[in-house]
């Protein structure tokens, strides 16, 4: 009996641990909470939890057996540690919108320097620590009362009836509530524990993929310079004269095209990277990397004749399954110092006494000052306040007034990467010569709490999480007349391929294409890391709406909308009737380059 109160006045902590947070998260999906809402979580999060603690069970009686007091510190431990990641999954799903146990999450912390991008300061660990060692305290303790106090013949017996009564409330209720409740609630359904894994994955059937490489048969270019230089989490509000005055400068000088909404291939910065060098959209991800199969553009460039170089400030080599695409890099080099902003500094160094005006050469440099915690040199803080530097995240829970200065932190930044950009493409442009051309991107964009979360990890189609700043210039040539009206990642390889060979078709091994050429392709393509095995939304970008699915069976073209907007994210509907168009478009494209391991 005592094993049966003591977990369930943990799982009461834990469910009070998650109404703290509810209301707040229901105001951040724009829903107002009511008592239905309240009874329905602490019905199901009970359920939950006590499924939990049955697999704790029987462990626990052979260690009484043995030695009681062996058995208290086990379940004492065990009820400490739930409790604590209850505490830690509300903070993360409050800030960022998703759950420790994401599956985004967990490749994330296999990292080797996840820490380093996340920049949990040392307080907020000595919080970590102290809160558990408090929480075990007070479960030892309540251990003891309870074994002193429960353990007599009469109150055992109450154990099983109490136990199936309970269980059948609990299954009755939950019953009734998937019937009647959950299916009315939408995505707000996704704060509750576990719902998205067990209610909301339809998996998805093994694909192959089958793409061709082949040779294009194009002609060595001499002493020609490609530049690709990306921003982490650079959003496209973030490219004005006020932010990034000197590249702006250096646009307009050059006659650059600016793209007046171009979006990322996916909300992180695996799918950004992917789309970008692959020109393939990101439900290709994890088959090609299965394969370590390279980017058929860096493919193209050295068949004709580049030397291909890349450096970073992040570790991307080791970051969420990236390392395999820069397996064809003669160079890709990391920059991984205590100081972040000094590692864009030293990389963009290291770039130019790299370039080398006897070489043609494609270089790629990706810059982090813009990650989180959005760092920057003292003389750099122009917009204040600022929150500090040590600040502890655990404290951020319920306090979104902060964002102002989390914005001016992140403002800073985007000066001191403009400041980067410009003094890399002044001293590197007086090493090359007019035959060069300049791409400027970001890898995705950064959230500020324009719809209730912090960052960019969880799964959400916004203009501040996925559309993102890309200016082109080929300084032959003036490219800023061009009236085009929507770009994606997928297209910059075509569009560079293009401007060196414009005479090559290039349509043939891309699902972007040239931006300056009247494209066939009527959307543009948006997908969260792991899509489509692991996660299962995607986003179908046209010149008027974007339309957000989720896959409602294990093909890849098996989609359901959930949400439809403009391109300002305002919701609308379907009424020109266009969705229909697109998914009979989509069941085609989406298996040029991959085919159900069935059919092959």
């Amino acid at each position: 009996m005592s094993f049966f109160v003591q977990t369930s006045i943990s799982i009461g902590i834990q469910i009070l641990i998650g109404l703290y947070f509810l209301a707040d998260i229901f105001l951040s999906y724009n829903t107002p909470i009511t008592p239905i809402d309240h009874y329905y979580f602490i019905i199901y999060s009970f359920g939950i939890f006590l499924i939990i603690r049955a697999f704790l069970f029987f462990p626990y009686l052979l260690l009484k057996k043995i030695k009681p007091i062996v058995a208290g510190i086990f379940i004492s431990l065990c009820e400490s540690l739930l409790i604590f990641l209850s505490i830690i999954d509300n903070i993360v799903f409050f800030n960022q919108g998703l759950h420790f146990y994401d599956s985004h999450v967990l490749q994330f912390l296999t990292n080797p320097n996840w820490n380093r991008e996340v920049q949990i300061t040392w307080i907020a660990w000595v919080s970590l620590i102290s809160i558990f060692l408090v929480l075990f305290i007070f479960q030892l303790g309540l251990f003891k009362i309870l074994n002193e106090r429960l353990n007599k013949p009469s109150i055992k017996k109450l154990t099983i009836p109490s136990m199936i009564t309970v269980g059948l409330f609990l299954t009755l209720s939950n019953v009734y509530g998937y019937q009647n409740y959950f299916p009315k609630k939408g995505e707000i359904l996704n704060s509750f524990p576990f719902y998205n894994i067990i209610y909301d994955s339809p998996g998805q059937e093994p694909l192959e993929v089958r793409y061709k490489y082949q040779k294009a048969d194009i002609d060595k270019k001499e002493n020609q310079h490609i530049f690709l230089l990306m921003a982490e989490s650079l959003r496209a509000d973030a490219f004005t004269p006020e932010l990034m005055p000197l590249v702006s400068k250096f646009v307009e000088r050059n006659g650059c095209f600016v793209s007046p909404r171009h979006y990322s291939g996916g909300h992180t910065t695996e799918n950004g990277i992917f789309t970008s060098f692959y020109g393939l959209n990101g439900y290709h991800f994890q088959n090609f990397r299965a394969k370590s199969l390279p980017s058929p553009g860096l493919t193209f460039l050295k068949e004709g004749g580049f030397e291909i170089l890349g450096g970073s400030a992040s570790s991307l080599r080791d970051f969420n399954g990236l390392g395999f695409i820069f397996g064809i890099f003669d160079q890709f080099k990391q920059f991984l110092g205590r100081d972040v902003y000094n590692d864009d500094l030293d990389m963009v160094n290291w770039a130019l006494e790299t370039v080398d005006y006897n070489k043609s050469q494609f270089m790629f440099l990706f810059f982090n000052s813009t990650h989180h915690n959005y760092h920057y040199p003292p003389e750099f803080e122009i917009y204040r306040p600022v929150v500090e530097k040590d600040f502890n995240h655990l404290k951020i829970a319920g306090k979104p007034h902060l964002q102002q200065q989390f914005f001016n932190k992140y403002k800073n930044s985007v000066r001191y990467v403009d400041h980067l950009l410009a003094k890399f493409l002044r001293e590197a442009l007086e090493k090359t010569n007019e035959k060069s051309i300049i791409a400027i991107a970001g890898d995705h964009g950064e959230e500020f709490w324009e719809e209730g979360f912090l960052g960019h990890s969880n799964t959400n189609f916004i203009n501040p999480k996925i559309q993102v700043p890309f200016i082109i210039c080929d300084l032959s040539k003036k490219l800023k007349n061009h009236s085009v009206k929507l770009t994606s990642h997928v297209d910059i390889f075509p569009t560079i391929l293009t401007l060196l060979y414009p005479d090559k078709d290039w349509s043939a091994y891309f699902d972007g294409g040239d931006i300056f050429t009247p494209q066939n392709t009527p959307y543009k393509v948006v997908t969260p890391p792991l899509f489509p095995y692991k996660k299962n939304k995607i986003c179908l970008i046209t010149k008027d709406k974007k339309y957000w699915f989720k896959k409602s069976g294990k093909k890849l073209h098996q989609l359901k909308p959930y949400k439809i907007t403009d391109l300002e994210d305002k919701v609308t509907t379907d009424s020109d009737g266009v969705m229909k168009v697109l998914l009979e478009r989509f069941s085609k494209d989406v298996y040029r380059y991959l085919a159900p391991a069935s059919k092959l």
